[in-house]
């Protein structure tokens, strides 16, 4: 089961939050560094490519730019543009408190957005009311026109499916002046056919109150978001309004693995499900840096891959456009990190990283191809300027990337060629990319396994041959997920082999073209080689095994599984109460199919077991991974695996005790997820139960802080070596040898001063070149802020200005990195004591206020507790009172061993009598809190004979049926009310042909339609065929009358006719004594 510990619970902010005096009190807070949109215009495109290449892709961490809002347009970027031009527009708002969909026109919403704000500030304490209505219209597509008007403002390559970051007339442009050089996609979503790209260019229109909880960007992309517009004091119609704005509190990408572990040891959730806003006292709690921005309409804010933020809105309204960018890096974390992690929890992966990789390759390689047909016909000098010019290089670099992801996914879908059993005959569909994974919901690129048997078991499209396919990707099922059949599944491929293999073969052929010829140590070797390099199973060859291993079960004939009565040892109880538990002996059979697991000490079927190489020690793989933090996956594609005991690590209890063993301890906490109510029904986890959590393992002694947990701590440190690397240095970046074009994406360690300043007007224009001079430059500006208080008193702090702030004085709120900053700035050397002192007078840099120590000590996260369990009921439980009398529904355990033996007879008595009064089922159900489902197999004319039949009955049943029915529906009124006290916004959508219940069954019994207990006269349909005719009624036991109707089969009929039946009489009528009234329709 999933973790029952208690979890953070949801707190709302306060409305007069002070930001400011939050950052300047809390140690691990600081704000985001930020830069001007002018500075942009004055260093050009290039040395900032360089700057959120450094600062954001490799270094992790947000940067913001400002300035937008004097540049777009502000009568487009206005809510009376919208309810123009978009106001009837249908969408779909999200209700955050009761976490449903809202149907509504734009206008509508925006029309409410003050009365929606405006509840919160009713009362003092308004916004503490977590049932309060907090309306977020989200995830909504951007409008065509403002997707232009950004496009023509925002920086290319940070724009939505840029397809080239080259200037115009640049290296390799066509000889015309609109076209752009040769150079690499600023999203490489955009190689995708228009038809497969994942439209993620959306807008967020949200109030006071409304929030985006913590997340990260899917599929480790980049994210853009600019407020493009936010209410102010007054609007355009003259109304009050509260100025608005978003508080981000964000994360670094190195500090991911530190936030994930904080989420689930501390705050008892999953960063991967993003269900939970954090609160602020649990950011000010956490053990790494937070970074905060209050975001205002023409911020536009850069969030770095895989790093954790949440959003809150404050004011009236905040207007906001965000979209997601791919670049190779972001593919890279996607491939090792994120989509492993995703596929945990079954989130949906709607950007098919591995179709873009293979689609990128041919866009790239095209480029390539296209510069070396370029250069024989250039000068010399051309040629060299063109081959060796920055952008192809880099563009070069990519695609060395790119490879070796392409190499990564082949290896994997790869069948050992030496083997003998690998499968001859592969069902081929053409690739379309929307075949996806019936459990983990992924994305496939190319083979996968379908079951032939389960197709036809929903009956979603019986009309169809192929049925509803269940398709399972290789990853799931080496993880033991598939469909109950579990074996026998069919393998399909989107791509032939043989055509993977020749673009992999002619691609690693270019490469070495374009390396000169020269063949290193990275030069990709032929799929045959690296296959023999690879070391390890495949996961198509573990995929083959597994369908060898897994016994085949037949859905269509799947005998009911043994009572737990069945299976559990025997109880001998005497009269006085005393009894004697009798071990049943299992069968050589049973001890033939199953082995023990050395930890958990059960005995499980063979083929759920790992065994190790080196000793008979057997383990089952839910206690590898939970305990040895090992997926199925690694331990099956290792083909001379040792387990725990053998290499020294063993976790098991008696193996603890041994002092020669150094038990293993998981490095991480997992809460478990039960994925299988989002998976395909069909699905089921045969191998390891991934809802069930670790908790067990995890051992911190005497730690009551868990923020100072082993794993805590290990994730911290391995955080800080990562922040030492410097990421201008990084060996990933350097995948060719330098040359002098290479030291554009290299910048040298330059000096603290400015060299323009020095006269040096040639190690400037350097600097301007590798983009070093606008680091200066920003670190310059912010020293010409006028001195504050805040900055006299942080003259101590350091003896350099090295960060980003605001020129303007109105936004002085950018603190310098402090000694726990691990950010490596160009020339940053934190001073000594005496270096400080002596430069009082010539710095003003921004330093936090001092705060005292006990301050703040005696803020707690609010907890709340797990739910608990359901309480038994007795209507639709088939428990009766002298069940409950007896004592056997008591869900409490017994102390003593025979009070507990002697329970469990009583319930075995009370079991045997509700087995005789056909209430067996539900009774056992009810006592182990679980549900008993029963499945009915039909078939599909049967199935509409039974609703053909149930319309019947409601057409023609019993008067008190209906009358109960109306008087249920009365008194549930009052309670729907008290439930929507807080609902001030209501949809706008009303449904056709909708009526009240009460009303709508008065009208339906006016007319005769409705029978109730009272009713004379019935009108009842009757359809014309040869059997034309009506029959008397009968009198059932009941007293009731009813209306036989003769079943036989006829021809399709086409018209009908009704007729009043007198149903009041307590005499027998024949054949001829009803009477037609009318004939009211006609149907075709």
């Amino acid at each position: 089961m999933p973790s029952t510990r208690p979890r953070a619970s949801f707190e709302p902010i306060n409305p007069n939050f002070d930001l400011k005096n939050l950052v300047e009190q809390t140690p691990n807070f600081t704000y985001v560094d930020r830069i001007s949109c002018d500075m942009i215009d004055q260093q050009g495109l290039a040395a900032f490519e360089k700057l959120v290449n450094l600062h954001v892709v490799v270094g992790g961490k947000p940067l913001v730019i400002d300035g937008f809002e004097d540049r777009l347009d502000p009568w487009t970027f206005s809510p009376k543009w919208l309810l123009d031009n978009y106001g009837e527009k249908i969408e779909n708002a999200r209700v955050l408190n009761t976490q449903e969909n809202l149907p509504l026109t734009m206008g509508h919403y925006l029309k409410n957005m003050g009365k929606l704000t405006n509840q919160f500030f009713e009362t003092e304490g308004a916004y503490k009311d977590k049932k309060r209505q907090r309306v977020y219209l989200k995830d909504i597509d951007c409008p065509a026109v403002w997707q232009e008007k950004l496009k023509e403002h925002i920086p290319s390559m940070l724009f939505y499916l840029n397809e080239t970051t080259g200037d115009v007339g640049g290296p390799g442009a066509v000889p015309d002046r609109l076209s752009k050089g040769i150079a690499k996609a600023g999203d490489l979503m955009s190689s995708l056919p228009a038809d497969m790209r994942a439209e993620n260019l959306m807008c967020y229109i949200g109030h006071e109150g409304t929030y985006t909880p913590a997340h990260r960007e899917m599929c480790a992309s980049l994210g853009q978001n600019i407020m493009v517009e936010a209410s102010g004091t007054v609007s355009e119609e003259g109304k009050a309004e509260r100025p608005g704005s978003s508080i981000w509190f964000m994360t670094e990408s190195k500090d991911r693995h530190v936030v994930s572990e904080y989420w689930l040891s501390v705050l008892g959730h999953d960063i991967e499900v993003e269900n939970h806003f954090a609160q602020v006292v649990a950011w000010k709690k956490a053990p790494f840096n937070v970074y905060v921005v209050e975001q205002r309409p023409g911020d536009f804010i850069l969030i770095p891959p895989l790093a954790p933020h949440q959003v809150w809105n404050r004011g009236t309204r905040t207007m906001k456009v965000a979209w997601n960018r791919t670049t190779v890096e972001t593919l890279e974390m996607a491939l090792n990190e994120a989509l492993p992690r995703s596929r945990i929890v079954c989130r949906d992966e709607q950007y098919k990283n591995k179709a873009i990789i293979y689609y990128t390759l041919q866009k790239y390689s095209n480029l390539l191809s296209l510069a070396q047909q370029q250069a024989p016909r250039m000068p010399v000098d051309a040629a060299q300027h063109l081959l060796y010019s920055g952008k192809i290089k880099q563009l070069l670099k990519d695609f060395k990337r790119l490879f070796s992801l392409f190499r990564q996914i082949l290896l994997s879908e790869m069948f050992n060629p030496d083997e003998r059993d690998s499968p001859k005959s592969i069902e081929y569909i053409p690739f379309d990319s929307n075949v996806t994974c019936a459990y983990c919901r992924g994305n496939i690129f190319n083979r996968f396994l379908t079951c032939p048997s389960c197709k036809d078991l929903l009956g979603h499209y019986a009309d169809d041959p192929d049925g509803d396919p269940y398709d399972i990707c290789m990853d799931c099922y080496a993880m033991g997920r598939s469909c109950a059949c579990l074996s026998n599944l069919r393998w399909v491929e989107q791509f032939r082999w043989k055509e993977l293999a020749s673009k992999y073969e002619s691609w690693r052929k270019q490469i070495i073209s374009l390396d000169g010829g020269q063949v290193t140590q990275k030069t990709p070797l032929t799929l045959l080689d690296e296959l023999k390099r690879y070391g390890k199973k495949t996961l198509a060859d573990v995929c083959k095994e597994q369908l060898k291993r897994r016994p085949w079960k037949d859905i269509n004939r799947l005998r009911e599984e043994k009572e737990d009565e069945d299976v559990e040892d025997g109880l001998h109880v005497g009269d006085n109460g005393t009894g004697k538990k009798i071990k049943k002996k299992p069968s050589k059979s049973f001890l033939k199919k199953t082995a023990s697991c050395h930890v958990c000490c059960k005995r499980h079927p063979i083929w759920k077991m790992a065994f190790c190489t080196s000793c008979d020690r057997s383990w089952c793989f839910g206690t590898l991974f939970r305990g040895w933090d090992k997926m199925p996956l690694q331990i099956m594609e290792d083909p001379k695996w040792s387990c725990p005991h053998c290499l020294g690590i063993c976790f098991a209890g008696a193996c603890r005790r041994d002092g020669k063993m150094h038990p293993y301890e998981p490095k991480g906490t997992l809460l478990g997820h039960d994925t299988r109510k989002i998976a395909d029904v069909r699905s089921v986890e045969a191998l390891v139960d991934f809802s069930i959590s670790n908790l067990q393992w995890l051992r911190d002694g005497q730690v009551v802080d868990r923020t100072q947990s082993i794993r805590v701590k290990r994730a911290r440190a391995e955080a800080e070596r990562a922040k030492e690397v410097d990421p201008s240095l990084e060996d990933e970046y350097e995948i060719v040898e330098m040359t002098p074009v290479d030291y554009e994406y290299s910048p040298e360690i330059q000096t603290p001063i400015d060299p323009a300043l020095t006269g040096n007007t040639e190690q400037a224009r350097r600097d301007d070149e590798d983009g070093a001079y606008l680091l200066r430059h920003l670190q310059h500006e912010n020293s010409s802020i006028p001195t504050t208080p805040a900055t006299i008193a942080s003259a101590l702090a350091k003896e350099t200005l090295d960060d980003y702030a605001p020129v303007a004085q109105t936004m002085q709120m950018y603190p310098q990195p402090g000694e726990t900053s691990s950010y490596p700035y160009p020339d940053y050397v934190h001073p000594s004591a005496a270096q400080q002192i002596g430069h009082v007078a010539e710095l003003r840099p921004f330093r936090k206020r001092g705060r005292e120590d006990n301050e703040n000590e005696t803020e707690n996260i609010n907890m709340q507790n797990s739910p608990n369990v359901k309480k038994l009921h007795l209507s639709g439980s088939g428990l009766r009172s002298s069940d409950l009398a007896d004592g056997t529904a008591s869900a409490s355990k017994p102390r003593a061993e025979i009070h507990r033996q002697f329970e469990q007879e009583k319930e075995r008595r009370t079991l045997d009598t509700a087995k005789a009064e056909s209430r067996y089922i539900m009774l056992q159900a009810v006592l182990r809190h679980k549900s008993r489902m029963i499945t009915l197999k039909i078939s599909a004319a049967r199935f509409a004979q039974l609703l053909a039949q149930q319309s019947c009955r409601a057409a023609l049943g019993n008067g008190e049926e209906v009358d109960a029915e109306q008087k249920v529906i009365k008194e549930v009124q009052p309670d729907l009310k008290d439930e929507c006290s807080h609902s001030l916004l209501k949809g706008d959508i009303t449904p056709r042909n909708h009526k009240d219940p009460i009303t709508s069954n008065d009208e339906r019994q006016e007319q005769g339609l409705l029978i109730t207990e009272g009713a004379r006269n019935a009108m009842i349909p009757v359809e014309k065929d040869e059997n034309y005719g009506n029959r008397a009624r009968e009198r059932l036991p009941n007293e009731k009358s009813w209306l036989l109707i003769r079943e036989e089969e006829r021809e399709i009929r086409r018209s009908a006719v009704e007729h009043e039946v007198n149903i009041g009489s307590e005499e027998n009528i024949d054949d001829g004594g009803l009477f037609l009234r009318e004939t009211t329709y006609t149907t075709d």
